[in-house]
């Protein structure tokens, strides 16, 4: 029995998620419910694990929420949908900069004005240098 309770507790990661995410919008499960046109108790249904909901529903809870369905079934940890502009490079220090605290997210942003600063200050020197005297 112990077993059966871990499995549904890992296999209702759509709940879990859809329960955060409710709190972080500041939301209820009425107020989703009639966004997606569906009861209060269907929504807890999702959190509870007692139904799945379809693609269609599913694409619904991605737009409102802003996330990928990855995200949400449990194929990712990753939030936010990735723009499709960005590199592997720029995606990989995105989600690095999304698990940092406020403060190391603060620190790392002065680190990254203080490179970019003295990249502008090496380029315009040899701008300088290059450009005849008048």
């Amino acid at each position: 029995m112990k077993q059966k309770n871990q499995e549904k507790a890992t296999e209702n990661i759509l709940g879990t998620r859809l329960r955060k995410l409710l709190q972080e919008h500041n939301m209820t499960q009425a107020d989703l419910g009639a966004m997606i046109g569906l009861s209060q108790s269907t929504v807890n249904g999702y959190i509870t694990g007692m139904h799945d909901p379809d693609i269609s529903i599913l694409k619904n809870l991605c737009s409102i929420f802003h996330v990928s369905s990855d995200y949400l079934i449990g194929l990712s940890d990753y939030k936010e949908i990735d723009p499709p502009f960005l590199s592997i490079e720029e995606s990989s220090l995105l989600e690095a900069y999304n698990f940092l605290t406020p403060v190391d997210r603060d620190f790392l942003i002065n680190e990254a004005n203080t490179l970019k600063r003295k990249h502008r200050y090496v380029q315009l020197s040899r701008e300088f240098i290059k450009s005849p005297n008048e």
